[in-house]
């Protein structure tokens, strides 16, 4: 073998081992970025959406559902629904992991399955009222509660 063989065949290790360091870089650069993209997400869900139903109880919801016919009530049930449906954008974002389930659990996984213990009633009340043949309304946010409750079966609510 002659010295400028050796030479290159270094060359190409080099290149190689370069190459492998700089796709390692590039894949953990994509991590670190979604994990930040799910904290900005999950911040903005926070104070338009999750602050908002800290007060809400499941009783509170029911009686939303009882009461439709009262102006108030029925602003207040397109509120609900509104905020339901911003988990909904953001829980797609999760299940089609643009953003990260562990960061997300971490941030507030718990909260998201006791909330959605709290407002499952307007959920069901939502998915009778369409068409059977629809994909059912929330199955994103639901799925990423199956997933979240997987790692938590402390935090069981009951089913109405």
């Amino acid at each position: 073998m002659k010295s400028s063989d050796v030479i290159s065949l270094i060359a190409l290790v080099f290149s190689i081992i370069s190459g492998a360091i700089s796709l390692l870089a590039y894949i953990k650069s994509i991590k670190r970025q979604k994990i930040i993209d799910t904290i900005e997400a999950y911040r903005t869900l926070q104070s338009e959406v999750l602050d908002k139903f800290v007060s809400y109880k499941k009783s509170d919801v029911l009686t939303l559902l009882e009461n439709l016919d009262e102006p108030k009530i029925k602003e207040a049930y397109d509120d609900c629904r509104a905020m339901v449906a911003k988990i909904e954008h953001f829980a797609v974002g999760v299940n089609h992991n643009i953003y990260d389930l562990k960061t997300t659990d971490k941030l507030g996984g718990v909260h998201l399955i006791y909330l959605f213990g709290r407002v499952e009633p307007l959920i069901n009340h939502i998915r009778n009222l369409q068409d059977e043949s629809e994909r059912p309304f929330y199955c994103e946010f639901e799925k990423m509660i199956n997933t979240l409750s997987e790692n938590h079966p402390e935090c069981v609510f009951k089913k109405i």
